[in-house]
């Protein structure tokens, strides 16, 4: 037969609460004689859980006195008691009270039983380390240097395959950086959409690759020049796809050139809080075989409490054996360590997902023997879990962030030597906290290689290649320091560097930096192959033109002189002749080609395409006016350009129109204009401006083949042999590509044999 919970004798009922992991206590109340006011609650009993509660928090107050417990500069909590005794009315809340270790946060249960108070506590406390990491990696990321920003699709109605296109995308988080280059709070940027800070960003074609990472799940990472909205300047761009969005990483690089960033140190983005609630209690006896096996347990005790979680009444649960009633408890495994802990008399405590027998819930479980059975004390925890798994998906996000970073990262605390009387010691190393992935790609080793150790350890040469200096003068000062530096140690490891240092709290540093070698490598080889080919320009003008003019000139006194002796010797005088003036040709127009390769930056002003085109025609007129050839030029365009060069460029073009023509068709050839936006343009080309000035220049000459299209671009390439009637070096269109190239355009050819060709020349509207 099994006892019901109003049975259970007074030494078992102490046992339990005394078991119980939360304070439990139970008062009298103490009034004025005179004026029947509440003056104190006197203590009849508290717990094992509440003794040692009040002496840790309150070590010196009367144990006996719940107003000298409770006593503060706060009347608030004894007043709320005072108000159970004299309503009935139980209380239940959350409740802050300052103690010994500080200040103490616990949700109270209080409730008058005939003219006794019953005090029940729960004490609380956040998921700190959770909060801690999340406020660091939130500190990195605004102390980075890049702009990182995580948005999310916006979708449009739903189609066939039960998902809208993106219209647009919201921005979920974003670091300061993001909210210093918009010029608004963060809490204006989250969770609105992209299009209100950035609304060009569909018409220059930016939006449409966005789109792609989501629905592709591929990332990029490419540059893009932005002068619209506000904005002017190129952006090294890193999209990683993230959900049903995106994570996006991007860094100024129009300078190159590390800017001062102001950073305060990262406030907590999430506050967790743990939803506690009363403790349940529940007491067990063995039932056991005829051989002593424990088969069940009979609950011989609950409280309220454990009748509200397992939403059952109290008489029910007393009323049948805890497998009758949980019998999923065998299959999991619950059961075999709760014979365990009566066997063993091992006390247990572990958190627990259940999800079975009509609950669905996370609880925290401490399982203690009691004589021939066990006291079962267990909180429903299910709010903290979802806390804390929306911190973890937060926190991953946050991870991802920093990893999707183009930038290397290095958080550092300095470590200091002995100090002088009340002043610090000096910064004699740094602790590498916290790396993201990029600095496996900067320094050859990875995060784990990393976190933990000294930098002078990992990086002997710091100190004598002055990195070490500009990271103590940012721990010191606070001060943001940035340079660019060469690096080399002991261990054979050097490179080139570009670095942030920034001061994120007191003795800890932000480092961003990356490894420019191949950038630095790569400008020293620029220089020399640009000396290489102003050398050869030098050896071109003058060391292979003078014996090409001699050549000429003793061949044409040859045939002058002696030409009727030489009889057939003349033929091969004017192969001679002819094969030194394609040499001369060819050696200036190469040299033309390889000045435009070489020059400095252009200096660029307007240029008046009409007026070019017209002195071009001049400078013509003689081959125009022997092939009968008719030009038609339209209205063109003045941009900004180098003058000389687009001379050169059409004057290409138009004398190729007159060369190439059908005998016995007199050449035609138009030059027009246009304006045309990004979208219209050639699929060959790759420009990423908005707008584009499209001057073509057509001819109904012989045109050529479709496979040709690319190849007629290439220094020396030519589609006629040399015994044909169409003469020439082959770097007349490489001169002009080259030329398109400069003025941050393009060109692009289409033809037809028999039918003519056409060349569209593509200017930027708006150059960098």
């Amino acid at each position: 037969m099994h006892s019901s919970s109003t049975e259970v004798s007074g030494s078992l009922l102490r046992a339990l609460l005394d078991r119980s992991p939360s304070p439990v206590c139970a008062a009298e109340a103490v009034r004025d004689p005179a004026t029947g006011t509440f003056l104190d609650l006197r203590i009849l009993y508290g717990n094992r859980c509440f003794r040692d509660l009040v002496a840790r928090v309150r070590p010196s107050a009367d144990t006996g006195s719940l107003r000298a417990i409770l006593a503060g500069p706060d009347p608030t909590p004894l007043t709320r008691l005072f108000g159970v005794m004299e309503t009935g009315t139980p209380f239940r809340g959350i409740q802050e009270w300052d103690g010994a270790e500080g200040r103490v946060r616990f949700e109270i249960w209080a409730e008058k039983v005939e003219n006794t108070l019953i005090l029940s506590l729960t004490e609380l406390g956040p998921t700190q380390d959770l909060t801690d990491a999340l406020a660091l990696l939130t500190g990195v990321l605004d102390a980075s240097q890049s702009m990182v920003t995580y948005c999310q699709a916006v979708r449009g109605p739903s189609g066939t395959d039960g998902r809208g296109p993106i219209i647009d995308f919201q921005y979920r988080f974003a670091n300061e950086n993001v909210a210093r280059l918009i010029g608004a709070p963060l809490a204006e940027i989250l969770n609105n959409r992209m299009t209100r800070f950035f609304p060009s960003v569909k018409e220059i074609g930016l939006f449409d690759l966005y789109v792609q990472v989501v629905e592709s799940g591929n990332p990029q990472s490419f540059e893009f020049p932005y002068r619209q909205d506000g904005y002017d300047g190129w952006y090294l761009i890193q999209a990683q796809p993230l959900g049903d969005g995106f994570v996006l990483s991007f860094i100024d690089i129009t300078r190159r050139k590390r800017t001062e960033l102001e950073l305060q140190q990262a406030n907590s983005i999430l506050n967790a809080v743990l939803n506690a609630t009363a403790v349940a209690v529940t007491a067990f006896r063995a039932v056991r075989e005829a051989g002593g096996r424990i088969s069940d347990f009979d609950c011989v005790s609950a409280n309220e409490r454990a009748s509200q979680i397992l939403n059952r009444p109290v008489d029910e649960l007393t009323r049948f054996s805890l497998l009758t009633l949980y019998p999923a408890l065998r299959e999991r495994g619950d059961f075999d360590q709760f014979v365990e802990v009566v066997e063993t008399g091992r006390t247990l405590r572990y958190e627990t997902l259940y999800q079975a027998d009509g609950l669905d819930a996370w609880f925290d479980v401490t399982v203690t023997r009691q004589d021939d059975g066990f006291v079962l004390t267990y909180l429903d925890i299910s709010d903290r879990k979802k806390a804390e798994l929306a911190i973890g998906r937060h926190a991953q996000q946050l991870q991802a962030m920093l990893d999707a970073s183009i930038s290397s990262i290095l958080v550092m605390t300095a470590i200091r030597g002995p100090g002088n009387g009340t002043e610090t010691g000096p910064i004699i190393d740094f602790r590498m906290d916290l790396a993201n992935r990029s600095v496996e790609r900067s320094l050859g080793k990875t995060p784990a290689e990393l976190e933990g150790r000294t930098l002078l350890e990992v990086f002997p040469g710091n100190v004598e290649n002055g990195f070490f200096d500009l990271y103590a003068k940012a721990a010191d000062t606070g001060i943001s320091q940035q340079a660019t530096l060469h690096y080399t140690d002991i261990n054979g490891f050097e490179g080139w560097f570009e670095i942030s240092a920034v001061q994120m709290a007191k003795d800890q540093i932000v480092l961003t930096f990356m490894n420019v070698t191949q950038t630095k490598q790569t400008e020293q080889q620029l220089r020399e192959s640009n000396a290489s080919l102003d050398q050869f320009a030098t050896v071109a003008s003058h060391d292979l033109q003078e014996p090409l003019r001699k050549i000429k000139s003793f061949g044409d006194l040859l045939a002058a002189q002696y030409g009727p002796v030489l009889g057939d010797g003349v033929m091969l005088l004017e192969r001679m002749q002819s094969a030194s003036s394609r040499m001369q040709t060819l050696i200036r127009d190469l040299l033309a080609y390889s000045r435009l390769s070489t020059q400095r930056p252009l200096a660029f002003q307007p240029v008046d395409l009409n007026r070019v085109v017209a002195e071009v025609l001049v400078d013509l007129d003689l081959a125009v006016s022997e092939k009968g050839a008719t030009v038609e030029v339209g209205r063109l365009p003045t941009l900004q350009g180098e003058p000389l060069q687009i001379r050169q460029a059409f004057q290409n073009l138009l004398s190729n129109a007159l060369k190439f023509s059908e005998p016995g068709r007199p050449p035609v050839i138009t030059v027009k204009s246009r304006l045309v936006r990004r979208a219209d343009l050639p699929a060959a080309v790759k420009l990423y401006g908005t707008k584009y000035w499209e001057v073509q220049v057509a001819d109904n000459g012989i045109g050529f083949e479709e496979a040709y299209r690319e190849r007629i671009f290439g220094a020396f390439e030519r589609l006629h042999g040399k015994n044909s009637r169409y003469l020439g070096s082959g770097i007349g269109l490489a001169i002009v590509r080259r030329v398109m190239d400069n003025h941050q355009g393009a060109v692009s050819a289409q033809g037809e044999v028999g039918i003519g060709s056409a060349f569209s020349l593509f200017f930027p509207v708006h150059l960098s």
